[in-house]
């Protein structure tokens, strides 16, 4: 393998594992890392598209024509491309690099924490580099830094992601990439990803162990069953306990469980959404009509100005909410054609559960990666899918 091949996985990898190097224009953040494979010309001589790759496109565009989301076409295209690519590279054994990566990332945190400690600076700033890289086009921060009173640490931080808690959902997914995909199986992977953790602990940390953790005492239950059947079990698990959820003033005063959660609620609200809405969905800002019939949607940031998408925070319930029960149907279609069973649809809603299943940002598409290319018996023989 010549250099310039060597390259090129290396440079994708760092954009893609490292989001602060990609910029955001229009309140749209594009990732570089798609572009990558656009210059990789053995890839591109080595595109196949089958039947399954056209129905994908085709059910793409016309789920946009009927959403009037023509942005949904490139970003599921984009989406469906860096997977394909990813999986090229796994093939071609030049993903070997992600664990380098991985104890880099980790080691970024250590810095940041130790600075944060004994300086009262996090010596590596993402907002600097990015702002350094791109000035107004940087990308949008949560907090870097926080204070915390659990696990003794005192502070969290985000490494070179763009809060915490996604940085948290990255590790985990790098992680279960190194474990499941590569087949590394090394215990210091295990202790890189309890110290990454340990660095920027959250919410989105404690769900996400919890919900592995049940997915592995039922995996054999949830493998004998499809995934649209598990996946309405979820749903409807979800929305009763949302809805318990929110008749608590604490719950309900916390922004952030509002914005991963609030999707959830309005489909327990279905009785209060038209027909047209729940089957054709209610766009990009139609959550936005239900205000006064479903007075809940103003406790979510989102609702400050009114035009953010309202559930693109709130994990799968984004496709039924956005796109109806046409988007949800034609989610569960593709499901089934990539053999994605009722353990794997698990893993992905897990990982990606403080975002949308539908969006760029690398832990979710590593995600994807896993549910589809990964064997979770090693016993079995991989059903590789792409």
């Amino acid at each position: 393998m010549n250099t310039s091949f060597r390259l090129l996985p290396n440079i994708f990898f760092l954009l893609l594992l490292v989001p602060i190097l990609s910029p955001r224009v229009s309140g749209v953040s594009l990732y570089l890392f798609v572009l990558i494979p656009l210059i990789d010309l053995k890839f591109l001589a080595n595109i196949r598209f089958s039947l399954r790759e056209i129905y994908l496109l085709v059910g793409t565009i016309l789920l946009a024509l009927i959403s009037k989301d023509f942005f949904l076409i490139v970003k599921l295209v984009g989406l469906a491309f860096t997977i394909g690519y990813i999986a090229y590279l796994h093939k071609e054994k030049c993903d070997t690099y992600v664990p380098i990566y991985f104890y880099i990332l980790v080691l970024v945190a250590f810095v940041q924490f130790l600075g944060v400690v004994y300086l009262g600076d996090p010596l590596i700033n993402n907002a600097n580099i990015s702002k350094a890289l791109y000035g107004d086009y940087a990308l949008q921060f949560g907090n870097l830094v926080n204070k915390i009173n659990y696990l003794g640490l005192g502070y969290r931080v985000s490494g070179l992601s763009t809060e915490p808690a996604f940085f948290s959902s990255l590790l985990i997914s790098v992680y279960l990439y190194i474990r499941i995909i590569l087949k590394k199986k090394d215990f210091s992977d295990v202790f890189i990803l309890a110290l990454g953790l340990s660095l920027c602990f959250s919410r989105a940390t404690i769900i996400t162990l919890i919900g592995l953790s049940f997915l592995y005492i039922f995996k054999p239950w949830l493998e004998r069953h499809g995934a649209a059947f598990v996946l309405m079990i979820f749903l409807i698990i979800a929305i009763y306990f949302v809805t318990y959820l929110y008749e608590f003033e604490m719950v309900m005063s916390s922004g952030s469980i509002v914005h991963r959660t609030i999707g959830y609620f309005v489909l327990g609200e279905v009785q209060n959404i038209d027909v047209a809405d729940i089957v054709f969905g209610l766009g990009q800002t139609g959550g936005y009509n239900y205000v006064g019939s479903i007075p809940e949607i103003n406790y979510s940031p989102m609702a400050e100005d009114m035009k953010k998408n309202l559930f693109d925070n709130s994990g799968v319930t984004e496709i039924i909410l956005q796109y109806g029960l046409l988007g949800f149907l034609f989610f569960l279609s593709v499901l089934r054609l990539y053999r994605i069973d009722g353990f794997k649809i698990m893993i992905l809603v897990v990982l990606t559960i403080n975002v949308s299943v539908l969006t760029s940002t690398s832990f979710v598409i590593i995600a994807w990666l896993v549910v589809i290319l990964g064997n979770f018996n090693e016993k079995k023989s991989s059903n590789i899918a792409l």
